[in-house]
C-alpha cells in the first residue's frame, strides 16, 4: 500500500469507457457515463457493487448531482435533465436547454450552477438555475465568460465551485489556430 490510507474494496465495469461526474444517495451511486447516460449502482456491499438501472438522457452525460429525491444531469447539448430518483422507474421529469454544452454542476440550496462549454462557437457561460420546483427549473441568470484578448476564443467553462456569494469557474482559452493558450479561474460575484 506504500503508506496510502485507502484500500481498493470493490470495482465495477461500466458499459461505456467515459466516466465523468459521480454522486451518491444512501446506498446508490450515480455515475455520469457519457453515451451510457447515468449508471445507477447499488453500493450497499462495497465488495460486490452492481448496476441496478440507468438514466438515458438524449445528450452525453457529463455530470450528475443529487438534491433530495432528484438527480440533475448535465447532458451536453440537451442541457439539464431532471430525474425523480424516488421512483424506481427513474423518470425524466424536466429538461432545460442551457443553449450551450452543459458540462459541470454544483447545487447550493435551491440553486443549480451549470457550466457550459462553448461548443458550436458560442460563448462559454455559467448558468444559474432556480430548482426550488424541480418540475419547472427556471434559468435565473447567465454569465457569459469572454476572453480578455480579442485574439483568444473561449473553449469552455469546465468546472464550478460556489462558496458564499462567489462562484469560481475554470475557463480554457485558445488562439485563432485552436491551440490552447490560457487556462484561468474566473471569480463571479
Amino acid at each position: 500500500q506504500f503508506g496510502l490510507p485507502y484500500l481498493l474494496v470493490g470495482r465495477i465495469h461500466l458499459p461505456f469507457v467515459d466516466v465523468y461526474g459521480v454522486d451518491r444517495k444512501d446506498d446508490l451511486a450515480f455515475v455520469a457515463n457519457g453515451l451510457g447516460g447515468v449508471q445507477v449502482i447499488d453500493i450497499s456491499n462495497l465488495n460486490a457493487p452492481y448496476i441496478v438501472g440507468f438514466i438515458k438522457p438524449n445528450g452525453y452525460a457529463r455530470d450528475v448531482k443529487i438534491n433530495g429525491d432528484y438527480a440533475f444531469i448535465a447532458a451536453s447539448h440537451e442541457g439539464i435533465v431532471v430525474v425523480d430518483i424516488s421512483n424506481p422507474n427513474l423518470p425524466i421529469i424536466a429538461v432545460l436547454d442551457t443553449l450551450g454544452v452543459a458540462n459541470r454542476l454544483q447545487v447550493v440550496g435551491d440553486t443549480l450552477y451549470v457550466t457550459d462549454m462553448s461548443g458550436d462557437g458560442d460563448i462559454s457561460q455559467l448558468n444559474i438555475i432556480n430548482i426550488q420546483d424541480p418540475l419547472y427549473p427556471k434559468l435565473e441568470r447567465t454569465v457569459a465568460l469572454e476572453p480578455a484578448r480579442e485574439d483568444f476564443v473561449s473553449d469552455g467553462v469546465y468546472d464550478v465551485y460556489v462558496s458564499g456569494n462567489k462562484a469560481y469557474v475554470s475557463v480554457h482559452y485558445s488562439d485563432q489556430e485552436d491551440k490552447q493558450t490560457q487556462t484561468v479561474v474566473e471569480v463571479i460575484d
